[in-house]
């Protein structure tokens, strides 16, 4: 088998993995505040053409909106358990790619920062995206949240030695 192909087939068995664990997984997840009340309606209004802000506390870019669209679609206790598998695999690739090391992961993932970011269902995974994609798409992710994108992108890629138009500082 090409390794191409290899990779794509582990990716898709990951994601229907995660997917059928959702489904189980669903009715035990405490409700999330900010999914439920926030970024799935207003999600599910901008594809229905809606102004996604107004009725909803929504201050996010609405680019934040477009990527979590798979999430909404899906029944709303699922795509909540969904975001918290992305949430957790976006934590540990970011942390994996800036040199940390596995115990340190797994203390990430546990810190009660991290838990009551995704416990909550809010999208600053998204924002922490940006540490290791290129410039241009990296600081689309910072600006996805406004809490935590703008001092992320201020710390983030001085601290990486980039510079907001990508080159090296």
């Amino acid at each position: 088998m090409k390794p191409i192909r290899k990779t794509i087939l582990t990716g898709l068995a990951i994601v229907l993995t995660a997917l059928a664990a959702s489904f189980l997984l669903a009715p035990f997840m405490p409700a999330a505040v900010d999914w439920t009340t926030t970024f799935r309606p207003a999600t599910l209004a901008l594809l229905a053409g809606e102004s996604p802000y107004g009725r909803f506390y929504l201050s996010h870019a609405p680019w934040g909106l477009v990527m979590i669209i798979p999430l909404a679609l899906l029944p709303e206790a699922v795509g909540r358990v969904m975001g918290v598998f992305c949430g957790l695999a976006s934590y540990m690739y970011v942390a994996h790619r800036l040199g940390a090391k596995k115990i340190s992961i797994a203390f990430l993932l546990i810190s009660p920062l991290v838990m009551h970011v995704l416990l909550n269902g809010n999208i600053e995974w998204l924002a922490i995206l940006g540490f290791v994609m290129p410039p241009n798409l990296g600081y689309s992710l910072f600006r996805s949240n406004h809490r935590s994108g703008l001092p992320l992108l201020r710390f983030g890629w001085w601290k990486l030695g980039v510079k907001a138009d990508g080159n090296k500082l």
